[in-house]
């Protein structure tokens, strides 16, 4: 494990700018824990040629705005800790390929980015048993909730769903939204278990 959490004591790695692109030679590397790194804008693309990464750490990482595009090649990854990451605006499109990933703490959909993960990109993750999805508001209609194949998610015990704020004045398209929210909500009815 490799630990760069800030205020830890037993690391003398304190508020670093940037990951090294060498990174990639921790070819055994299992555990990343960035923590509190609140100077760490972006993660570098070198990253994702981790692949025996299990846990991803970015918790309260405040200024971490993307994670790497190829995120996907890091096949073995099961935990994204990523609370606490408000500048972080979307996850890129290669979240769905992380068929053993069992936690994302915070997911973001859509962001208005080209390259952002949609709904549907949760299709294959049938492990994922803790998740958060944010920027709920932005799926244009249901049709992505039934993509996603929620019912699949045998595993899942936690769920959590934001919704976007509209701005005032924006009724017509609130009653959209909120006819759209409904018919999503409907594909959750298989897990009475469920913490929603």
């Amino acid at each position: 494990a490799l630990n760069l959490k800030a205020g830890d004591r037993q690391s003398s790695v304190n508020d670093i700018k940037e990951i090294p692109t060498n990174i990639e030679k921790l070819l055994h590397l299992k555990y990343l824990n960035l923590k509190s790194q609140n100077k760490i804008e972006k993660l570098p693309e070198t990253l994702c040629e981790l692949h025996n990464l299990e846990r991803l750490n970015v918790d309260d990482c405040e200024n971490l705005r993307e994670l790497p595009r190829g995120i996907g090649k890091l096949r073995k990854l099961m935990y994204i800790d990523n609370d606490d990451t408000d500048s972080l605006r979307y996850l890129p499109v290669g979240i769905g390929e992380l068929i053993r990933l069992r936690r994302v703490t915070k997911l973001v959909v859509g962001g208005g980015y080209d390259r952002a993960c949609s709904l549907g990109s949760l299709k294959k993750l049938n492990l994922l048993r803790e998740c958060t999805i944010r920027g709920l508001g932005g799926v244009s209609d249901a049709g992505e909730a039934r993509r996603a194949e929620l019912e699949k998610k045998k595993n899942l015990v936690e769920l959590e769903l934001h919704f976007d704020h509209l701005r005032d004045g924006d009724e017509e398209q609130a009653g959209r939204r909120e006819n759209e929210r409904m018919k999503m909500n409907g594909f959750l009815k298989p897990w009475d278990h469920l913490l929603i």
